[in-house]
C-alpha cells in the first residue's frame, strides 16, 4: 500500500524471493534488506516449530499427556480462564456448550487451555487440560512417532534451507499432523470445537481427525463479523473468512448463515442463537437507580489495525466519542444510570482518547464502568434497556432476553442497514434516541448487585 501511494519510495517487503521479484517487475521499489528480513522471519517460524516439536516429544517421553477418555468426549479449543464456569450457572463458553442441544452426545468435555488456572472448574464433567490431543498408547507407538518426528524435522529444515520455505513456515502444523497420524481412530474426540476469537484458518491436524470420525466445529461467539462503510462504498471481507474450510459452523441466526453462504461456504451450519463467551461472576457495583447498559466497540490505534490488515472506517475516535457522549447526555437527561461495558480489555491497542475518557468517567456518579470480563447477560438481566454501538452482538443478546434494545448511530448513516442490524431498530440521531428512552420503564429499581 505504501508503494502504491508513493512509487518513488523503497519499501521493506518481508516475503519470499519469488514474490519480491514479482513486485519489482510491477514497479515496486523493494528495499535491499528485504532478503535479511525474510530470513529472520523464517528463523522465527523455525524456532516456533522446533519448540512445538520439543514440547510434543517431551510429553510423549514422559507420558504426561492425558489418555483418551473411555466415554465419548469433546475438546473445546484454546480457552482462557474467563471462559470456564465458576458457578453452577454461568454465561461462559463452556457453560453454553454444555447446555446447548446442538452438541453431540458426550460424557466428558476437555477444556483446552495454554494458561495456568489456579481455581478448579466447578463442573465435574469438564476436565481442564493443556493437551487437546490424547497420549499415545504403548511404547512401540511412541517410539515410532519420535523417530518419525526427528526425520521430519531434519528433512523439513534441509528443504527450507534449499528454498522450500513453506516447509519451515508449516513446521509447527506438521508436528501435530504427524502426531495424529499415530493416534488410533478410537482415541479421537467426538468433536473438536474452535471459536472465531482465535481461529479462522483450520489447523491441518483436524483433517485426519475428521477422517477418523471427529466433528470439527467453528463457533461464532458474535455476529459483528462484516466490515461496513458509513459512506456506503463496498467494503472488503475480513481477511480469512472467504477461505474457511471448517466441517461445521455454529451461527447465531439466519442472517449470519446467509452471509457465510454468500462467501461460498457450503458446509453445514446450525443456528443456536447467542452463545456464551467470557464471564466473571463477580459484579461488585450496586446499581441503585434504573440503569441502561451501553456497549461500545473500542476504537483502535491505526498501526494496530494496519498490522492486521483490517480497515475500520466506522470505529474511530470521532464516531466513538460522539456515540459515548451523546448516549451519556441522553441517559442523564432521562435520569438513567449509564452502566458501561467495553467489549474486552485491549490495552495500548485502544486509542488514547478512548482510554482517557473511560478513566475520567470512573469518577462520575451517573456512570458505572464494569469489568470487561463480566458477561453481558449479567448486566442486561435487570437493565431497563440496552444501547449498542452498531453492530455489536450485545443487541442480539438483549433481544433474546426480551429486553428493549437499540443500536445508536451518531452519524445517522446506518439507519437503513436492516440486514447488518439483524432486524433491530437503529436510532440515527439524539431525538430518536430520546423517544426510545422515554418508553423505557423507570419504576424498576435494582438494590442488590447483579450476580
Amino acid at each position: 500500500m505504501c508503494a502504491v501511494a508513493n512509487p518513488d519510495v523503497s519499501i521493506p517487503i518481508t516475503a519470499p524471493p519469488a514474490w519480491r521479484h514479482v513486485l519489482v517487475s510491477r514497479g515496486v521499489h523493494v528495499r535491499s534488506n528485504s532478503g535479511i528480513r525474510w530470513a529472520v522471519f523464517l528463523g522465527f517460524f523455525w524456532i516456533q516449530g522446533m519448540y512445538a516439536a520439543l514440547l510434543r516429544a517431551w510429553g510423549v517421553l514422559t507420558n504426561r499427556i492425558s489418555q483418551a477418555a473411555r466415554e465419548p468426549y469433546a475438546v473445546l479449543m484454546n480457552l482462557t480462564p474467563n471462559m470456564l464456569p465458576r458457578q453452577t450457572v454461568g454465561f461462559d463458553f463452556v457453560s453454553w456448550y454444555l447446555e446447548t442441544t446442538a452438541r453431540p452426545q458426550i460424557r466428558e468435555v476437555w477444556a483446552h487451555m495454554t494458561a495456568h488456572i489456579s481455581q478448579p472448574c466447578v463442573t465435574p464433567v469438564v476436565k481442564v487440560t493443556r493437551h487437546y490431543l490424547p497420549g499415545l498408547r504403548g511404547y512401540r507407538r511412541r517410539l515410532q512417532f519420535l523417530c518419525a518426528l526427528v526425520w521430519m524435522l531434519l528433512v523439513g529444515t534441509l528443504r527450507g534451507l534449499t528454498g522450500q520455505w513453506w516447509e519451515v513456515v508449516m513446521l509447527e502444523q506438521f508436528v501435530d499432523l504427524l502426531y495424529v497420524r499415530h493416534l488410533p481412530t478410537s482415541d479421537f474426540a467426538r468433536a473438536y470445537v474452535f471459536n472465531n476469537a482465535w481461529f479462522i484458518v483450520r489447523p491441518m491436524w483436524t483433517y485426519p481427525a475428521e477422517e477418523a470420525g471427529s466433528k470439527i466445529d467453528l463457533v461464532f461467539y458474535g455476529t459483528n463479523i462484516e466490515l461496513f462503510d458509513p459512506g456506503h462504498t463496498p467494503a472488503p471481507v475480513f481477511p480469512g473468512y472467504a477461505g474457511m474450510t471448517w466441517q461445521h459452523y455454529f451461527v447465531w441466526d439466519e442472517v449470519q448463515a446467509e452471509f457465510l453462504k454468500h462467501l461460498g461456504i457450503k458446509a453445514a451450519m446450525t443456528i443456536v442463537g447467542p452463545t456464551g463467551f467470557a464471564d466473571n461472576a463477580a459484579v461488585v457495583e450496586d446499581f441503585r437507580k434504573p440503569y441502561v447498559v451501553v456497549f461500545d466497540v473500542t476504537p483502535q490505534r491505526t498501526p494496530s489495525l494496519a498490522n492486521r490488515g483490517t480497515p475500520q472506517p466506522y470505529y474511530n475516535d470521532e464516531v466513538w466519542s460522539q456515540f459515548m457522549n451523546q448516549v451519556q447526555t441522553c441517559l442523564a437527561t432521562n435520569n438513567f444510570v449509564l452502566v458501561f461495558k467495553k467489549k474486552r480489555e485491549i490495552g495500548r491497542r485502544a486509542t488514547a482518547l478512548s482510554r482517557r475518557t473511560v478513566e475520567q468517567w470512573s469518577t462520575r456518579d451517573d456512570v458505572i464502568a464494569v469489568d470487561p470480563d463480566v458477561a453481558p447477560q449479567r448486566l442486561i438481566r435487570d437493565a431497563a434497556g440496552v444501547i449498542s454501538m452498531p453492530f455489536t452482538s450485545t443487541a442480539l443478546i438483549a433481544r433474546s432476553m426480551g429486553k428493549p434494545t437499540i443500536f445508536y448511530d451518531p452519524l445517522g448513516a446506518l439507519v437503513n442497514e436492516r440486514r447488518l442490524a439483524h432486524g433491530i431498530e437503529i436510532a440515527g440521531n439524539r431525538a430518536d434516541l430520546e423517544r426510545w428512552l422515554a418508553k423505557l420503564p423507570k419504576q424498576h429499581m435494582v438494590s442488590q448487585p447483579v450476580s
